[in-house]
């Protein structure tokens, strides 16, 4: 049996090395001079960089990682946290991932102000929401599919300082 992959990015070679694993004869299709899609070397003042990754989960990219462990590639582990920063007067607020929210109220006169404590509300909520809206989605396959982050948001009655201030730059992250 012989099977097309179209696309040569990551997911296309790791599709692919897999399929080859399985005993299949596979034919990569990429309409790019080169394979690897966003994730390349290049070399900048004699030193390779290499692109395309910024972090690796090793519970969302098993696979990825068994390959890399295979083929030698030497992977290096790093801390990833995500931080924000939003400047509003006295209703500004910073917070850190790495620190769950012990931070978020690092300035104890941030404990005074309702602003800071109607963001941390909407934030766990959300938390919680999707926590949730996952599960339904594992335990009814048939659940509709379609909704639109914008229209789960509206739903659930999320503020528009919560889309501003946290939303959109967990999203503009990614």
């Amino acid at each position: 049996m012989e099977v097309a992959v179209i696309g040569g990015g990551i997911k296309g070679l790791l599709s692919a090395y897999v399929l080859v694993k399985a005993g299949v004869d596979v034919v990569v299709y990429e309409k790019e001079e080169q394979l690897g899609g966003h994730a390349k070397t290049v070399n900048f003042d004699a030193v390779d960089l290499d692109l395309g990754f910024l972090f690796l989960n090793p519970a969302r990219y098993a696979t990825l990682l068994d390959m890399f462990d295979s083929l030698g590639v030497d992977v290096e582990t790093s801390d990833v946290s995500f931080s924000i920063s939003h400047d509003k007067g006295n209703n500004g607020y910073e917070w850190c991932s790495q620190y769950g929210f012990s931070n978020y109220f690092a300035q104890k006169k941030k404990l005074l102000n309702p602003f800071n404590w109607q963001s941390l509300r909407e934030i766990i909520k959300f938390g919680n929401d999707v926590e949730s809206y996952l599960g339904s989605l594992e335990n009814n396959p048939d659940i509709d599919r379609t909704e639109t982050l914008g229209q789960f948001i509206n739903s659930k009655g999320y503020s528009e300082n919560f889309q501003n201030t946290y939303l959109a730059p967990i999203c503009g992250s990614m």
